[in-house]
């Protein structure tokens, strides 16, 4: 988990977000996701994306069919996410941003309030409504309960500590309808142990803006977690600029998920890795779990506090990284 401190720093990261993780291989991984929830939740239509980041995810579930509300903890990220798609609602070809250079500075312009959704697409250009929302996924909630809720790109393993873990996977129960279905990826704790973290240098270029990313991890095997600084370095005719930030990992067993998901009222579906499908093992580090929200004796849930799709309820707090 990704505290309040840090989103300045992360505010200056998100402007590069998609440069990074351009070579991630989005397309592959929705199909393999959409595959697998038509699979479990074949009538799903309405999806919670938490920790949406610049919502390449969300985007790509909007595209296929679902009516999707993305969150995130970060306001820059959920502009970003909006800016993404033009303003225009066009969910068909949406629109990557170029980053910002070094002595440029960021746009300015009214950003997205917590818990208010900032886009919906016409019905003239998507077949589906598509919104974005500043919120926490320990703590959100939607008036009318969704059919699938995910937390991609490792969201649950910024949740550090046991009672974020728990208030996640309650924020998530309270959100889904009864056997409704959850989906997250978390870093595989047999492959991080097995593995190690090491220091890593990604190199990446852009038109004339040249940026280098050194990732130093340090691993705290007592509380599970692998805290790792990121030291980016921006060089550009219009000026050069560097910064730093720090990302703390948790990694799971199976097991330990599987225990704190039964608790929440959930039942375990399958573990697999991402598009690949091959069980987890020590040289998975990245796994996907899939689990269904258990039919309470009443069949009801409480919806007290919900916030609807389209989003008026009053929101704090901030989420996750990607």
């Amino acid at each position: 988990m990704v505290s309040s401190s840090s989103l300045s720093a992360f505010d200056a990261y998100s402007a590069y977000y998609d440069l990074f993780y351009r070579d991630k291989p989005y397309e592959a991984e929705l199909d393999w996701l959409i595959q697998k929830i038509r699979n479990y939740s074949p009538a799903a239509c309405r999806l919670l994306d938490g920790g949406c980041g610049t919502g390449a995810y969300t985007q790509g579930f909007a595209q296929r069919g679902y009516e999707v509300l993305g969150i995130d903890m970060s306001p820059r990220m959920v502009e970003l996410a909006i800016e993404k798609t033009g303003g225009r609602g066009n969910c068909l070809r949406p629109a990557r941003p170029t980053p910002r250079h070094p002595g440029q500075p960021t746009p300015r312009h009214p950003g997205p309030r917590a818990g208010v959704s900032s886009l919906t697409f016409s019905e003239d250009s998507c077949p589906v409504p598509l919104s974005f929302v500043v919120g926490d996924v320990r703590d959100f909630r939607v008036q009318k309960p969704v059919d699938v809720v995910t937390l991609l790109f490792h969201v649950m393993s910024y949740q550090t500590s046991d009672d974020d873990v728990r208030r996640t996977l309650a924020s998530c129960a309270a959100n889904l309808e009864a056997g409704g279905l959850l989906c997250f990826d978390v870093w595989h704790a047999p492959a991080v142990l097995a593995q190690e973290p090491e220091k890593r240098e990604k190199h990446l270029t852009e038109g004339d803006l040249q940026a280098v990313r050194h990732a130093t991890p340090y691993h705290d095997e007592a509380r599970r977690v692998v805290e790792v600084r990121y030291d980016i370095e921006l060089r550009s005719p219009q000026g050069n600029e560097n910064f730093t930030e720090l990302h703390a990992m948790r990694y799971f067993s199976q097991p330990e998920l599987a225990s704190l998901l039964a608790a929440a009222g959930f039942e375990l579906l399958e573990v697999a890795e991402l598009v690949t499908g091959a069980p987890p093992s020590p040289a998975t580090w990245g796994v996907c779990y899939f689990a269904r929200k258990i039919v309470s004796s009443t069949g009801t849930t409480d919806a007290s506090g919900r916030q609807d799709m389209t989003g008026n309820t009053d929101v704090t707090g901030a989420q996750g990284l990607q």
